[in-house]
């Protein structure tokens, strides 16, 4: 029996492109699939699930529905406590947190905007699953998660102002006040 030696031989110009075209393919399909997560017409809500104590809270049941039509949309916390509620039509939302051990918690009234990431940090009390935490959401918040903007603008609205609202070069609206 002759022994078995291992030879190196240079890859060819054809495999060279073999393989240069299939890790093309493989990033192209990571791009749109993340690409997926949001879209001009949509928005999102995103926060953190953290404790009283402040320690994150994995595996948290996160239900959004929409006010209007009912429509539910349910993901869970991720190993770190981060959630992200993805492809939101515009709308008025109410989250709901539930973990066993934890009370479940409310959060009324969460304006989503297109192209825009509500950020909403979730605190849960330790208690019941049946007893309920209601949030007071109503207070307008800053949106930090991205510098893109948004606008929902109706057909009706251009034909009366004659402008595009969702243009940034757009005069303002005149206001009028009575005395």
């Amino acid at each position: 029996m002759s022994p078995v030696t291992e030879t190196n031989t240079p890859l060819s110009v054809a495999d060279l492109r073999s393989n240069v075209a299939v890790a093309l393919l493989i990033i192209a399909c990571l791009f749109s699939a993340r690409a997926g997560a949001q879209s001009a017409g949509t928005g999102a809500i995103s926060g953190l699930v953290t404790d009283q104590s402040g320690a994150v809270v994995t595996g948290t049941k996160i239900t959004a529905t929409n006010e209007a039509t009912g429509a539910t949309v349910v993901v869970m916390s991720t190993n770190n406590g981060s959630y992200v509620v993805p492809l939101l039509p515009p709308g008025s939302y109410r989250l709901e947190a539930s973990k066993e051990g934890f009370k479940v918690s409310n959060y009324p009234n969460i304006a989503v905007n297109v192209t825009e990431t509500k950020a909403l940090n979730i605190r849960l009390q330790v208690g019941a699953i049946n007893e309920t935490v209601q949030v007071d959401t109503t207070a307008e918040q800053l949106q930090t998660e991205t510098s893109t903007l948004g606008n929902v603008t109706t057909s009706a609205e251009e034909a009366v102002t004659g402008k595009n609202r969702s243009s940034p070069m757009a005069e303002p609206r005149p206001t009028t006040t009575s005395k």
